[in-house]
């Protein structure tokens, strides 16, 4: 939160070079306790408070400049949080040009971030709900992981954490935010897939009374407004569309949002962390994904490695992930037989922690107090006849792909020339319109 979103825009002044009887007059007309005394080129010079006018009532021969008070001003621009006790219930707010633009008061200060904080209490907003040490493994895999993240913790640039789905890109995420400065400030997640396209801007950005039909009264605070002074998890940001994209690119490069009906921008400090299962590069070249918005978050890229990149962390999932079943369904933890394991180190675990975690949970609350191979190969003997399935249903597809296309590009040859076509190719006519047909092939 910056000093320009809790300044008051409305303050008197004065110029240096004034009387005391004309400055008080301006502080009579204004109704303000203290005038904002400026040079005569505009630009700050202190603030004359009434009680130097009470003190120099009557002497004529003083000027504004005589009694003012020099209190070091507040750039517009700059975090509430940086403000120093100046012992002074009004400090002056200044642009770049030091032209006196706002004034910020204490209490002004203390009712905004009440608000604020009502606000959040509202929405419920937590702390991170992991740590780094919530990432089990010792492989060099992992090891580099939590390599970066402890980079990533140290700097506020925005994250864009990719992996195949089930790897844990919340978990990294929580990770980071709970080794960072603002690990006690309001830590947001939203799921960007799982919302409706048309009710993305109005949780990311909020939206005013009235500002469309079914809006609520008094509106809305959105998720980057919550947000402010912390951390944002923008999952799944690959599936949006490129017009939410755009409002996206935005935020990160004017650190400011605009809620639905909003008439201003609403400065906000928010770091950003994104993560995708996506190929972002790969959908960038399809033009899916907004390129300059693609190397904004891609400050600090961090992949994370599939299982399969790192099974020799398999022991010691098991048994983080047995005693962490057995604690929350309240039984004893079961012992569990060495050929399980083996079987698991020969499974590729194609949704990843995720997955294993699930089958884990599976062999415990079956098991009576031991985990059997038995028991396991039902589940590797079910998943084997599915992927088998699954790549014939891949090759079918292939193969289909190959002949629509080979057609596709015979006619253009031909230039749409079905006898032609159909000779090239060794079928007959009626053949190959059988086969138009049933490919859906557009004539050009």
């Amino acid at each position: 939160m910056n000093v320009i979103d809790v300044m008051d825009c409305a303050f008197g002044g004065c110029m240096a070079e004034d009387t005391l009887r004309e400055a008080a007059k301006r502080i009579v007309d204004s109704n303000k306790n203290s005038l904002i005394v400026v040079d005569n080129y505009k630009r700050y010079f202190g603030i004359l408070r009434t009680s130097k006018l009470l003190e120099n009532r009557g002497d004529n021969s003083k000027k504004v400049k005589d009694v003012a008070e020099y209190i070091e001003p507040l750039e517009e621009f700059q975090n509430i949080k940086t403000i120093k006790n100046t012992g002074s219930d009004v400090i002056p707010v200044v642009n770049k040009e030091m032209i006196p633009v706002g004034v910020v008061s204490l209490g002004c200060i203390i009712d905004h971030c009440r608000c604020l904080k009502e606000k959040r209490k509202s929405c419920k907003v937590m702390g991170p709900k992991y740590t780094i040490d919530n990432i089990i493994g010792e492989s060099e895999a992992i090891r580099n992981l939590k390599k970066r993240i402890i980079a990533a913790s140290k700097i506020k640039s925005t994250v864009l954490i990719m992996g195949e789905t089930g790897v844990g890109k919340e978990l990294v995420a929580n990770a980071i935010v709970s080794l960072s400065k603002r690990r006690y400030e309001p830590w947001v997640r939203i799921n960007c897939a799982a919302i409706p396209e048309n009710l993305l801007e109005s949780e990311l950005f909020g939206y005013e009374q009235g500002s469309f039909t079914g809006a609520i009264r008094g509106g809305s605070t959105g998720k980057f407004e919550i947000a402010d002074g912390g951390s944002i998890f923008l999952d799944e940001i690959g599936d949006m569309k490129l017009d939410m994209q755009a409002k996206i690119l935005r935020v990160l490069q004017e650190n400011e949002i605009e809620k639905i009906g909003g008439s201003f921008p609403i400065a906000v400090d928010t770091r950003v962390i994104a993560a995708t299962h996506e190929n972002l590069s790969s959908l960038v070249n399809e033009r899916r994904f907004r390129k300059d918005l693609f190397y904004r978050l891609n400050v600090i890229p961090i992949n994370i490695p599939p299982l399969r990149a790192h099974k020799e962390d398999l022991s010691l999932l098991t048994e983080h992930f047995i005693s962490e079943v057995s604690f929350e369904f309240g039984i004893e933890k079961p012992c569990i037989e060495k050929e399980v394991l083996d079987m698991a180190y020969e499974y590729d675990w194609p949704g990843n922690i995720r997955e294993f975690r699930n089958f884990i949970e599976m062999m415990v609350s079956a098991s009576s107090g031991m985990i059997t191979a038995e028991r396991a190969s039902e589940f590797f003997m079910y998943h084997a006849h599915e992927d088998s399935r699954q790549e014939k249903n891949q090759l079918k597809s292939s193969s289909y792909e190959v002949e629509k296309e080979t057609i596709r590009r015979v006619l253009k040859i031909h230039n749409g020339n079905k006898n032609k076509a159909a000779e090239s190719l060794g079928i007959s006519r009626s053949t190959l319109y059988n086969k138009i047909n049933r490919f859906n092939i557009k004539e050009a």
